[in-house]
């Protein structure tokens, strides 16, 4: 009886721990997505408020927002 279930248990081991990675590996990344996007909006905006008060040009605000930002 014992024998029975340890072999069930090994059988859906290695199919239960591929998933749960495989979860972990989507919740992690969406999560690195997600501040990424909110620290490049916040740089963007950073940006605008130095030209808008004169501290930065618009062209160096351009061109700083396209050495951060690779893919614009």
């Amino acid at each position: 009886m014992w024998e029975s279930l340890i072999e069930s248990i090994a059988r859906h081991m290695i199919p239960a721990m591929v998933f749960v990675l495989f979860l972990a590996h989507v919740l992690v990344r969406g999560v690195v997505d997600l501040v990424r996007g909110l620290s490049r909006e916040r740089t963007r905006r950073d940006v605008a408020a130095y030209i808008a008060s004169g501290s930065m040009t618009p062209e160096q605000g351009e061109r700083l927002l396209v050495a951060k930002d690779p893919q614009a």
